[in-house]
């Protein structure tokens, strides 16, 4: 069939981008992700019939009650994962690019059936019709349709990080979408009394709690529009017990047969299932039906600046005082800036509120007018035609379109603001642009388009608006990915940075026009800053957030010079119990700190552990890896104050340090100085010399620049 063929052929191109965000440029879909290993950790503790969660692996995400630690993500994505943990940890924090990925796929196969079935609506009167014939303008339009959906979106953007944030948006829009069609279908059914029927139900019930269980923020569409579709027939169903059987027929074609006892008991079910499952499963984590104890989460304890957001709202980061500056900052179309460096494009944060609304964040958000400008335009052709209700059968996409916007409430009432979020309208945006696009290209194919001018003009516009998604969700994620999403590893920083000199150099002098130096990070940046510290001390671009507790800590380290405090090499375990092999001792101003690097060949981990005189602060475990060389990196940053250690790229270990300039040692030449190390320490760990290559070129090109008439 010519439509499904044209939306698998835009669904598919819309893959290639995902997949090469997903696996940030490598196309290798196992490569380890910071903050990817929830669902695993989460699917291991399933296998032992508990919520409850490693500490470590949750860090300030988790939630403690008792001697427990659970997480407020719900658990549907990490059952995926039970096949694989159950017999390795090898994977942990790999399977996250597959994960997302499939909820892709699961998304592509939703919105070409929601598609389809919405098509059908709009273009047919009764659903005996024979179907309209596809024209070859309604092909190119499905497939630009199928490509902004998946290609040109905000998802696109939420691929840029395979941490459990974006995941969980991508599964919960995956199952929200598949819930929607599901819920069509089960309308479409000729006897609603009947097994087919009662089926469609249980599935439509089954899709939403599972949505409801990944992301509620967006499965709450799903939930709102199911419980507002099967309102008028339970509503007269009551009626007509009460007035002894009484009653009229509904005007919905899907519904209009009196329902029976036993479909009046599916539907009660089938509503009350999903809300039910997630309470049971909130309880068991938090011992409270609905919501998150966000004053509990370690998060909280450790800041001040949440909880003043959390004191001035009622101990809750959801207010109806935020709903206004929210809604205008995703429906803003200013939130773009063009830099003159690559790659040309970046977010720029919303500043001004609407009243006096204390938030937690207020990160970089783009708005959705720029970010999906194909949909939303699509979208608003689809709603003012449900709006219209030019026949029987579109009328009840009223109770869905509103379903779907009910589900954003919980975005639009949150005292953060994130541009991850924008996919939270996804469910909304999408169904109501499926609706517009039989609309706008039946308009073409007769010819009902003022002039040819005009039609000209349309098919200019639409690829236009899906090429403008595409190009700012790819910019986007493409920073976030690789310098604006902290922790980002420094190599990747500098790969950016670098990057951005050698495209500067094809078209310009190779001087980038933010760079200056300093001998001291400045308090205060704009997003895309770049400073060199001293002489090549340090290279850091900033992300122009606004920290109210560390105020440096919006500069994001790209290259450390080995005398500031940066060392790499190699670390060789052989697999001894317990055994602990120092790395690095860093002298402070206050007791120092060492890091090492602990074994436990019985659980098959490895541990880092950050110790000072008076504390010991263990990383996350990673999978065990003994008899060969391990290469690790240590960046304590005197200029941020911070210290990030890393295994064979791995994020391994966190911890703050005094930003006064202090001085770093390796553990080869102070063995001495370090008690309980053992003898062979210096053999098993090798240091590498450091160098600051694309600091080194950034300076040449500006001293040119500088020297040059």
């Amino acid at each position: 069939m010519r439509w499904k063929r044209a939306a698998l052929i835009g669904g598919l191109l819309g893959l290639i981008p995902q997949a090469w965000m997903l696996t940030e440029g490598t196309w290798n879909p196992l490569r380890w992700g910071r903050l990817s290993d929830f669902y695993d950790e989460q699917a291991r503790a399933l296998l032992d019939g508990t919520f409850a969660m490693d500490q470590r692996i949750l860090g300030i995400e988790s939630f403690a009650r008792d001697d427990q630690h659970f997480m407020y993500f719900g658990p549907v994505p990490a059952l995926l994962r039970i096949p694989f943990v159950a017999f390795t940890r090898s994977l942990d924090g790999r399977l996250a690019a597959v994960s997302m990925f499939s909820a892709l796929i699961v998304l592509v196969a939703a919105t070409m059936h929601l598609g389809w079935q919405l098509r059908q609506r709009v273009l047919l009167g009764d659903v005996s019709e024979p179907t309209v014939e596809v024209s070859r303008i309604e092909s190119v339009g499905v497939a630009l349709t199928m490509f902004s959906v998946v290609g040109a979106s905000s998802l696109l953007y939420s691929s840029s990080r395979t941490w459990i944030y974006h995941e969980a948006i991508l599964w919960g829009s995956a199952l929200t979408m598949a819930a929607i069609a599901a819920l069509l279908v089960w309308m479409d059914t000729d006897d609603i009394n009947g097994r087919q029927s009662h089926r469609l139900l249980v599935l439509t019930s089954s899709l939403t709690m599972l949505a409801l269980l990944t992301r509620p923020s967006v499965a709450g569409g799903a939930l709102a529009a199911l419980g507002l579709v099967m309102a008028k027939p339970m509503t007269n169903f009551i009626i007509r017990g009460r007035r002894g059987g009484a009653g009229s027929a509904t005007s919905t074609p899907a519904i209009e047969p009196r329902l029976t006892g036993l479909t009046f008991v599916l539907m009660s079910a089938a509503l009350s299932a999903p809300i039910v499952t997630y309470s049971i499963v909130n309880w068991l984590k938090f011992r409270r039906l609905l919501g998150v104890p966000f004053d509990q989460q370690a998060y909280t304890l450790l800041s001040e600046q949440r909880r003043e957001m959390l004191a001035a709202n009622g101990g809750t980061l959801f207010n109806w005082k935020f709903l206004p500056t929210n809604l205008m900052s995703y429906l803003r179309p200013d939130l773009i800036g063009i830099d003159a460096t690559f790659p040309f494009l970046h977010m720029r944060r919303p500043v001004s509120t609407i009243g006096s609304p204390v938030y937690d964040l207020m990160d970089l958000t783009s708005g959705l007018p720029t970010t999906m400008p194909f949909l939303v335009a699509l979208s608003v052709v689809g709603a003012w035609a449900v709006a219209r209700a030019a026949n029987d059968r579109m009328r009840p996409l009223r109770l869905i379109l509103a379903g779907c916007l009910l589900g954003t409430v919980a975005v639009m009432a949150i005292g953060y603001l994130a541009n991850r979020y924008q996919s939270d309208f996804l469910p909304l945006l999408v169904l109501s642009a499926l609706i517009g696009l039989p609309v706008v290209t039946r308009s073409l194919q007769a010819g009902s388009s003022a002039t040819p001018r005009g039609r000209t003009f349309l098919f200019i516009a639409a690829p236009v608006l899906v090429t403008v998604g595409f190009v700012v969700n790819l910019a986007f994620g493409y920073s976030y990915q690789r310098v604006f999403s902290p922790p980002t590893h420094p190599a990747a920083v500098s790969s950016y940075l670098d990057s951005q000199q050698r495209v500067d150099s094809w078209i310009g002098d190779g001087k980038l026009a933010r760079l200056s130096v300093t001998e001291r990070l400045p308090a205060q940046s704009g997003i895309g800053d770049v400073v060199i510290v001293g002489d090549c001390s340090a290279l850091f671009i900033s992300d122009g957030r606004v920290s109210l507790e560390r105020s440096l800590f919006h500069w994001q380290l790209a290259e450390l010079a080995g005398e500031q405090g940066a060392s790499r090499g190699t670390l060789t375990l052989n697999g001894d119990p317990e055994q602990e092999i120092p790395l690095v001792h860093l002298a402070t101003s206050g007791d120092g700190l060492t890091v090492s690097v602990e074994s436990d060949p019985v659980e098959g981990v490895m541990t880092t552990v950050i110790t000072t005189a008076d504390t010991r602060r263990p990383g996350p475990d990673l999978p065990l890896r003994t008899g060969e060389p391990l290469q690790w990196q240590v960046f304590a940053d005197p200029f941020v104050g911070r210290l990030n250690v890393y295994l064979d790229g791995r994020f391994a270990a966190y911890a703050e340090i005094p930003d006064d300039g202090a001085v770093f040692t390796t553990v080869a030449r102070n063995l001495d100085e370090l008690p309980g190390v053992m003898d062979d320490a210096a053999s098993l760990v090798t240091t590498e010399p450091i160098e600051t290559p694309v600091c080194t070129r950034l300076r040449s090109a500006l001293d040119g620049a500088e020297s040059s008439p």
